[in-house]
């Protein structure tokens, strides 16, 4: 253990700063080691008695009744570096006697090392004027969710807020609760059995199990002691185990550090996964505004340190420098733990304390613009900034709330601090200070007129603290090659080469010495050999990652095309893991549909259409993968080619010659877009004549057709383009199309009777030609939805869905029942009907789409079957339960409660 026996930087006793607030009737007094032992005393007991006759003649002259050690020995003797505080005592006498009158008293004589008042420090946050402001905007502004792909925090980081209280019952917070070990007798870690008091009751024994003073301290401890004036039901009298204050201040502090993410519920803290310390140095007097106690502050950052907290927040202040609190801080500090400080809400330039003091760092706040907060104090002593201008968090009685200040601002840079403390937990506390403060986003820019040296380091961001350390690598594609075919594509007993390709963020740390492993829960796939290394990547770049031993195997069962999930897991020298993930296309569909459309959306209605009518199928995009080659498109039976609006640049002459040659080999096209007539390229061309069986009418549709008598595609059927859900695009520049060379009209337009679609078939191939925008066709009015034409379509080219041949034995349709019970605990289940073997995919994952567990992931016989999802291992909260069959998928919110 080591002893401070003096405060690094010390004040003149006497001073006392202009504004300064204390409680009367009470002073903090540290007597020198010449004094020897002292322990608590009560006057009800008889005199007060120190054996010095100097002290003990101002004891009986100011009629102190009590005095109360601050820190009791089973704390200091638990301390890495022990704080002058075992002579430190609060001295309370009658609040007729002038408190610096007495304090000056007291430091008049030898005996005694310094004496101050017990200041009161307000709470610094302000209500807020706006409450629509975005929930934990906060997050985003200092970028967590990229920081939390690397880690979300850690179990063993330890935080306190050194506050008015806590709400240790939240729901947000129960997951996330530190449960003292030296009290945790039947050591199960469960720190409440009941919501209306703190502990477990296997736990609570009325016995100081951890011999530091204070009795059941599981969660946590109430420091305040025996101060009046308090709001009505506010309790300010008897310290005990219960941190619970009418106040929510505390609460929404330590929220914003550590509230428990990932759960379905309420908010997520900066570091959400970590432990958080329940604790009251404060309380609400009877104006209602919340003030924190300096002795017992003094008592709660000594009790936490002994129990090895690792970050002190400190979201009050006041004008006075206190000789006694900067001698803790100071034994924090060199204990290991890091200390933030709010500013201040004056909008001055005046220091605060305990912001200003050495080695606590001191945050402002910033808005969503990373502009001053309007209320933040500023100015050379200012060391970063966090948000704080209306923040949402935890309340009382487990609701959310917004508050502004830089209370909010303090605890969020707190939590930055924890969370990058996650990733490298080798670091020291000046370490991690000064990586944290150094990579600090500029805000000179959102700040004109504000003098640079008052915006300190900036404001704190994880993503830029990680990134100075750390390369951010991500996976573009999966790819394979020398596969048995040869074409890129891992289809039923097929092997190939497993190839990655990656990309180091820019602006991060080069990526060097990083183990790559890939590997995958599907039934269908073996993976062998999937070991990579990355060399060197800087930031900004791309690397193609192979090894001519890596392999993917693919076995026999793959009846349809379907989209697998590999695991790529990044292994960053100092133990820092970085999982992606990244999609692998298995098996050839049927059917391939081809964005032309530009970039646009509107190729999706054409998938969506078939993934509803059971059609199992594949896409490409001109736009992203390139040109289409005939090798491609002899690969379906079906190819629907979607141009949307495009005029020119799409059906180049590359691509007619490449479909005439398909259609030649006995493929089937159903080619929609509404501009193809326009370009003169394409309408002139042998393409259009003699496989498309179309030549341009030379005048304009409308936005209502009718379909043919008899025709197998379009009899009965009367479509409206006019959106509402769909394509709205309808009366962009629908085509009159004539037939010819064999061709068919299939649908005519309502104001001229004129052709609006083509088909042809003969011995060979089938095609069928849209005019007008059949995406925009969505039913309304009674009319046909552009599913049904599809599916129509399909059925003409004699494409099988995924139906049975025996449909009346079995489910007429894919179909996943609702959870029952839900909300549930410890199981729900789910009724899964299936119309033929397919292969199932069922995920859990939580509210930020992280998957959290596999349920099902293997074919699956045809019939109706009951899935079971536990909850045994997972705590409360909302989850989304994703039911995949090959293409098909749907999506549900089930409710744990436990």
């Amino acid at each position: 253990m080591v002893a401070l026996l003096a405060p690094l930087l010390a004040w003149a006793s006497g001073a006392v700063a202009p504004g300064s607030e204390w409680l009367p009737g009470r002073l903090l007094v540290n007597f020198d080691e010449s004094v020897g032992e002292v322990q608590s005393q009560l006057r009800e007991r008889g005199l007060l008695s120190l054996d010095q006759v100097d002290v003990d003649e101002l004891l009986n002259r100011y009629e102190v009744f009590a005095l109360t050690r601050i820190v009791p020995d089973g704390v200091l003797d638990r301390m890495p570096a022990e704080p002058d505080a075992r002579r430190l005592v609060v001295v309370e006498f009658p609040a007729t006697y002038d408190v610096l009158a007495v304090r000056d008293a007291f430091l008049a004589l030898p005996a005694v090392a310094d004496a101050e008042p017990d200041y009161l420090m307000r709470q610094l946050d302000t209500t807020p004027n706006d409450q629509s402001w975005n929930q934990q905007w906060d997050k985003r502004l200092m970028n967590c969710p990229v920081a939390w792909d690397f880690s979300q925090g850690s179990r063993e980081i330890l935080a306190v807020a050194v506050d008015g209280g806590f709400f240790w019952s939240h729901d947000d917070a129960y997951d996330n609760l530190w449960v003292n070990p030296g009290e945790d007798v039947d050591g199960d870690q469960v720190p409440y059995s009941f919501p209306d008091y703190p502990g477990d009751i296997d736990d609570l024994n009325g016995i100081d199990d951890d011999g530091n003073g204070f009795v059941d301290d599981l969660i946590g401890w109430d420091f305040i002691d025996n101060i009046g004036n308090a709001a009505p039901g506010e309790d300010a009298d008897v310290p005990d185990n219960d941190s619970y204050s009418i106040g929510n201040h505390g609460s929404h502090v330590l929220g914003l550090i550590g509230a428990r993410g990932g759960n379905g519920i309420g908010v997520a803290g900066v570091c959400w996964n970590m432990r958080i310390m329940a604790s009251r140095a404060g309380y609400v007097p009877s104006n209602g505004e919340g003030v924190v106690v300096t002795s017992a502050a003094i008592a709660t950052i000594n009790w936490a340190v002994a129990h090895g907290v690792d970050i002190i927040n400190m979201s009050y202040g006041g004008p006075s420098f206190s000789n006694q609190v900067n001698n803790t801080i100071q034994a924090a500090w060199a204990s290991g733990a890091l200390l933030c400080g709010a500013s201040g809400n004056d909008g001055s330039t005046n220091p605060q304390y305990p912001a200003d003091y050495v080695n606590v760092i001191s945050v402002g706040s910033v808005d969503t613009d990373d502009g001053l907060s309007s209320f933040t104090n500023r100015g050379p002593w200012v060391e970063c900034y966090a948000p704080g201008g209306g923040v949402y968090s935890l309340n009382l009685n487990d609701g959310y709330t917004n508050l502004q200040g830089t209370s909010m601002a303090s605890p969020n840079a707190a939590g930055i601090f924890a969370l990058v403390w996650s990733v490298f937990p080798d670091l020291n506390n000046g370490q991690l200070r000064d990586l944290v403060l150094q990579n600090c986003a500029d805000i000179q820019a959102a700040n004109p007129g504000v003098d640079p040296t008052w915006l300190g380091w900036g404001r704190v961001d994880a993503e830029l603290a990680l990134a100075a350390l750390l390369p951010n690598l991500s996976v573009n594609a999966a790819t394979i090659s020398n596969d048995n075919d040869a074409d890129g594509r891992l289809e039923a007993n097929e092997t190939g080469q497993l190839a990655l390709s990656v990309s180091n963020a820019t602006d991060w740390f080069e990526a060097s010495g990083v183990n790559v492993t890939v590997t995958s829960n599907d039934p269908n796939l073996t993976l062998s050999n999937t070991n990579y290394t990355i060399t060197s990547l800087p930031g900004g770049q791309t690397q193609q990652l192979a090894n001519a031993n890596a392999t993917i195997a693919c076995g026999a069962n793959v009846p349809w095309a379907y989209t697998t999930t590999l695991t790529v897991e990044f292994w960053i020298p100092g133990d820092v893991r970085l999982v992606r993930n990244v999609t692998l296309r298995i098996g050839r569909a049927p059917t391939l549909v081809v964005d032309d459309d530009n970039g646009a959306t509107f190729a999706g209605f054409y998938g969506a259409a078939l993934a509803n009518g059971g059609y199992n199928f594949d896409d490409f995009s001109t736009a992203l993968d390139g040109g289409v080659s005939t090798q491609l498109l002899n690969h379906y039976d079906n190819v629907i080619w979607a141009c949307g609006n495009e005029q020119t640049g799409t059906l180049t002459q590359s691509d007619r010659d490449v479909l005439q040659s398909y259609l030649s080999g006995g493929g089937n096209l159903m080619l929609v877009g509404q501009g193809i007539d326009e370009d003169t390229d394409v309408r002139n061309s042998e393409f259009y004549t003699d496989y498309l069986h179309s030549q341009s009418g030379a005048a304009g549709g409308s936005t209502q057709l009718t379909g043919v008598v008899g025709d197998p595609i379009s009899e009965n059927a009367n479509l409206i383009l006019l959106g509402g859900g769909c394509g709205s695009n309808g009366n962009v520049s629908p085509s009159v199309l004539t037939a010819t060379n064999g061709g068919v009209i299939v649908y005519t337009y309502n104001s001229n009777g004129l052709g609006g679609a083509v088909r042809y078939s003969n011995d060979t191939y089938r095609v069928v030609y849209f005019g007008f925008a059949l995406e925009a066709a969505c039913g309304s009015v009674g009319s046909t939805h552009h599913r049904e034409v599809v599916r129509r379509v399909m059925n003409w080219f004699g494409a099988v869905s995924d139906a049975d041949d025996s449909p009346n034995e079995l489910p007429v349709s894919f179909n996943v029942s609702r959870a029952y019970p839900n909300p549930f605990n410890p199981e729900a289940s789910v009724d899964l009907e299936l119309r033929r073997e397919s292969h199932v995919r069922v995920t859990l994952h939580d509210v930020l789409g992280r998957q959290v567990e596999t349920i099902v992931d293997r074919p699956v016989s045809a019939g109706t079957h009951t899935l079971t999802i536990s909850g045994a291992n997972l705590p409360s909260g909302s989850y989304w339960l994703n039911v995949s069959v090959d293409n098909l998928s749907q999506t549900q919110r089930i409710v744990l409660l436990k």
